[in-house]
């Protein structure tokens, strides 16, 4: 078995919409998500989520010119 993957940083216990209610945990990496497991992910640093919704970011792309 090989050397599992490390993150630079791992939001572990993140709620995700539409799947389901099982925790999981991201994987980030360059900036980039790079896994989403239900299990847990090593990280060169982490974020606790404690269960709450994880979303992408909100952007405003409304513009008056």
């Amino acid at each position: 078995m090989g050397v599992p993957d490390r993150y630079h940083l791992v939001v572990a216990n993140a709620r995700l919409r539409g799947r389901g209610d099982i925790v999981h945990h991201i994987g980030i990496r360059s900036g980039r998500i790079a896994a989403i497991e239900p299990s847990p992910l090593r990280g060169d640093a982490e974020l606790d989520a404690a269960g709450n919704l994880v979303t992408p970011s909100f952007v405003n792309a409304h513009l008056h010119l």
